[in-house]
């Protein structure tokens, strides 16, 4: 089952990264901060994510180049829900780097892999906001790879 899912992340765009040839200009899905993805929901674990490999480093770096074309200064701040305010003085970043590609999930014949972006303005000291992508594929293969970009939130507490 692993090795089917590896032709899977990055046969996405025409760049012989796997057996599955998708458009290079695959639409995104913008979601609004901090609502809910289903994709994140599910049962425990029925895949083992040790059984499926990332992509290659060098695949990531070209579909996070064809994801980052597609995304806007305006649909960023649009996005936001939390730190308006704040989000008026965001900028793209200049270069954007790719950052590491980890799971986010994997279960219920679903494979979610998780990104950081940018790292964004916030509200509050205690927040830490961030431009993420989520790339979503279930392991038959049957349904096209979704790719999700979205502002997540983390509170930290302050201990003394």
């Amino acid at each position: 089952m692993g090795i089917a899912m590896l032709s899977l992340w990055f046969g996405l765009t025409s760049v012989c990264l796997g057996q599955l040839v998708l458009p290079i200009d695959l639409p995104l899905q913008f979601v609004s901060e901090m609502e809910p993805l289903t994709f994140l929901d599910g049962g425990a674990g029925d895949l083992d994510c040790e059984d499926i490999s990332l992509p290659s480093e060098e695949g990531w770096a070209v579909l996070h180049g064809e994801i980052v074309k597609q995304i806007g200064r305006e649909q960023v701040i649009a996005l936001s829900q939390w730190a308006l305010p704040q989000m008026q003085g965001y900028q793209l970043p200049k270069e954007w780097s790719p950052r590491k590609l980890e799971f986010a999930r994997c279960s219920d014949g679903v494979v979610v892999l998780e990104s950081t972006l940018d790292d964004l303005p916030s509200h509050n000291p205690l927040v830490v906001r961030k431009l993420k992508v989520f790339l979503v594929s279930d392991v038959s293969g049957s349904k096209p790879l979704e790719i999700v970009v979205t502002i997540r939130g983390e509170v930290f507490e302050i201990l003394r």
